[in-house]
């Protein structure tokens, strides 16, 4: 059988040039809600985004890590079967957690929403949070299974399109923007991405991992996974986690000028 190719120079590049885009995107969106947002509700966005975060990265802990690892093994050993069952068993374990926790979060909200006003908690705004919060998990694990394939393009491309596609209609809706519109353009663009990726995922399976017999993996998948499960936690420190923690020491005007700083 003839070698795969190589492809960390396509890596590399769509790597480089997705950040770069990104970067510009990110902070196109920063600049219309710094400037068509009041402060507090520019912060309330940013302290619930916070929180959407913290569940989609607990929802999906340790599972995009497993596939990175496993993944490339079981497609140099010609382990379809067991490369799909590992991604269907994070895709759904994810989907569980993700759905225990908005329960919870949900049935809690005197603890964890205290700080959103009596007008803009209602049915709408929970409805795009649970959306946008389930989505955004789902994606971690698709593009951890598109790198444990190690087709970052794939993962790049989605990404980058769906930041585009939020700066735009963000820019077209500036001046109707609020709380509940913006949870409906992360909720809409982070959905669509899924429901484009999922097929992608599996189209990408079948062509890189050959069937073949089923051998047993060189590591516990329980064991790696725990281990993973430690570098999701840590991984929090470096994500917008801390706007929703902060929201709860801070008034919402000084949060959101920390955010934009």
């Amino acid at each position: 059988m003839t070698p795969p190719r190589s492809r960390f120079l396509g890596n590399t590049v769509s790597l480089a040039v997705a950040t770069a885009v990104s970067t510009v995107l990110t902070l196109a969106q920063m600049k219309i809600l710094a400037a068509y947002l009041p402060l507090a509700l520019f912060g309330l966005f940013a302290s619930l985004r916070g929180l959407s975060l913290l569940v989609s990265i607990l929802a999906a802990n340790g599972f995009p890590q497993a596939l990175v690892r496993f993944l490339p093994e079981h497609a140099a050993r010609a382990q379809r079967r067991v490369a799909v069952r590992a991604s269907v068993i994070a895709i759904g374990a994810t989907v569980a957690a993700c759905v225990l926790m908005l329960g919870v979060m949900l049935a809690l909200r005197g603890v964890f929403l205290s700080h959103i006003p009596a007008q803009e908690m209602g049915r709408p705004l929970i409805t795009w949070f649970a959306i946008t919060t389930l989505a955004v998990a789902l994606k971690l694990v698709l593009y951890g299974g598109f790198n444990g394939l190690r087709r970052f393009g794939s993962q790049t491309l989605l990404e980058t399109l769906a930041l585009a596609v939020q700066a735009g209609w963000m820019w077209h809706d500036r001046a109707s923007l609020d709380l509940v519109h913006l949870f409906e353009i992360v909720g809409v663009t982070s959905a669509a991405t899924v429901l484009v990726a999922i097929p992608w995922y599996a189209a990408r399976l079948a062509s890189d991992v050959e069937p073949g017999e089923v051998r047993p993996a060189t590591m516990s998948y329980a064991h790696y996974w725990a281990g993973a499960v430690g570098l999701s936690i840590v991984a929090l420190a470096f994500s917008d986690v801390d706007r929703w923690v902060l929201s709860n020491v801070l008034a919402l005007e000084v949060l959101s000028l920390f955010d934009v700083a």
